[in-house]
């Protein structure tokens, strides 16, 4: 945990409450934009919630990183509702106003709001670095190169789960996800979201449901039977088993636990695989 991190939980408790009649609030300082809303944001807001976004993607888009800087996106909610803290932070916001922001790597974090309200930070920061090594590992995995369809989660699963190494018994509460990206971390920030739910996903076995429909999808990505048995396979699945995909339309939607991811990190390197993923316990 870094101490830029660290300053964030102290955060959480200046953000101001709303005035009455209020819905959302942005702020923007040095380095750091800092927004409050009634609801969470979506990923297709309306009324006021898309006025917010607006506002957000605006304020995001104004700050000027410095030499050795990352993004810390942080969001603190008053509940524990099934969030994915990737969609609220970076997805339903857009790479477009964030990007430039992450020359030096993306720290994402998942807090609890010190009230009623929604509260969201952008900021620039340093001190972004991997975690110990004797940490609570549960599972890791290297890729020497990328998946060819990389905005589909079904490649960056059929890329990882073969290469998957659990290190731990299943995970009963919350984790977080480090990854080293050897090069440039600004060009992958639009890829987080399909890279987060296959290498999520590899943390799962399906429970066998919609076989011929899973089947007929799993072909784009392989041998459909070499495919269904590994993802039924149960040897990986510290997040337990569940129905991992479900028809839509044509293809199918995945559904990994990523709402129990409590923090996340892409951290740019030199030397070593393309991409090297490490999963730890957040469980006390």
């Amino acid at each position: 945990m870094t101490g830029c991190y660290r300053s964030v939980e102290r955060l959480v408790g200046l953000w101001r409450n709303p005035s009455v009649g209020e819905f959302y609030g942005v702020e923007i300082g040095r380095d750091e934009v800092r927004g409050w809303s009634i609801q969470r944001l979506p990923f297709e807001p309306n009324g006021w919630l898309k006025d917010y976004r607006g506002e957000l993607r605006e304020a995001i888009r104004s700050l000027e990183p410095d030499t050795g800087t990352h993004l810390l996106a942080a969001y603190a909610s008053p509940d524990r509702e099934f969030v994915d803290v990737e969609n609220v932070l970076l997805y339903n916001i857009g790479a477009a106003s964030y990007r430039h922001l992450t020359r030096g790597g993306l720290e994402v974090v998942r807090l609890t709001s010190p009230d009623r309200l929604h509260h969201v930070s952008y900021r620039s920061c340093t001190g972004l670095k991997p975690g110990p090594v004797a940490a609570d590992v549960r599972a890791r995995v290297s890729l020497d190169a990328f998946p060819a369809d990389r905005e589909k989660p079904g490649s960056w699963w059929a890329a990882i789960r073969p290469r998957l190494v659990t290190t731990g018994t299943e995970l009963d509460g919350g984790y977080e996800i480090e990854i080293l990206l050897r090069g440039d971390a600004q060009a992958f920030v639009s890829l987080v979201k399909p890279m987060l739910d296959g290498l999520i996903s590899a943390l799962h076995s399906h429970d066998g449901t919609h076989e011929h429909h899973v089947l007929g999808a799993l072909a784009r990505y392989g041998e459909p039977r070499v495919l269904w048995d590994l993802l039924n396979d149960s040897t990986n699945e510290i997040l337990g088993r569940r129905t991992l995909l479900r028809p839509h339309g044509a293809g199918v939607a995945w559904n990994p636990a990523d709402d129990r991811c409590s923090r996340f990190s892409i951290i740019p390197t030199a030397t070593g695989p393309l991409l090297s993923a490490t999963v730890r316990s957040t469980a006390s």
